[in-house]
């Protein structure tokens, strides 16, 4: 899964959460790699890494859509400093 800072939310595909059990609680509009801005399902997953845990808001992420860790997650799991280049 890529890291990019530049994005708040962290993006994992609809059917992988699903299969977790983690369901949408509210909506939210991100921008597509297009640049066009779309609605997506939110909810919240329980995420450990080297030890750390964090509850972080996921947005289901479609069919073609990568899987990214977003801004919100990397910060709270204390993954280091964050660069975003432009």
């Amino acid at each position: 899964m890529l890291v990019d800072a530049s994005l708040p939310h962290t993006r994992i595909h609809e059917k992988s959460l699903k299969k977790l059990g983690i369901k949408p609680i509210n909506k939210t509009i991100v921008v597509s790699a297009n640049g066009k801005k779309v609605k997506r399902d939110v909810g919240y997953a329980e995420v450990i890494f080297r030890g750390r845990r964090a509850i972080i808001p996921v947005v289901f992420g479609k069919d073609g859509e990568e899987e990214v860790l977003g801004r919100c997650a990397a910060l709270q799991l204390s993954l280091g400093p964050l660069r975003i280049q432009g």
